[in-house]
């Protein structure tokens, strides 16, 4: 569902994104990718950064619906679990990797924006299931 969810708004974000609102998704982006990933002890900091970013990408749909869903699946607590697992060290651009995400989103290309946000979604998902398992 959060795929589904994030997936839709990376799609309508390359419709109606203005560029003020471009900058501040950028900034945040930039601010998730530079806190410390290493260290257990950030991972409440990186918690709310990143949801942050990804709340805020939501907004900037107009869609009310979408971000009711995202907040009613409880969606906090899943991407604070993945900041505490420490998964970072698994990707190789790490110091990148949301402002690579945010650039495809920006990129006017619906299907690159889609795409960019379901590998996102996907990379995060196969370590949050490591958890369970």
């Amino acid at each position: 569902m959060r795929e589904a969810i994030e997936a839709m708004t990376a799609y309508l974000i390359t419709k109606n994104i203005t560029k003020e609102k471009a900058v501040i998704i950028r900034d945040l982006a930039k601010q998730c990718d530079s806190m410390p990933s290493v260290d257990k002890k950030y991972a409440s900091q990186f918690y709310d950064k990143h949801m942050e970013l990804h709340r805020f990408l939501i907004k900037c749909t107009n869609n009310s619906i979408l971000l009711k869903e995202f907040d009613r699946l409880n969606i906090r607590q899943i991407l604070f679990q993945s900041a505490k697992v420490n998964w970072s060290k698994r990707i190789e651009n790490w110091e990148h990797w949301h402002r690579d995400l945010v650039e495809e989103i920006l990129s006017g290309d619906p299907q690159r924006a889609q795409e960019a946000m379901h590998q996102h979604i996907q990379h995060g998902l196969r370590y949050d299931l490591e958890n369970f398992e």
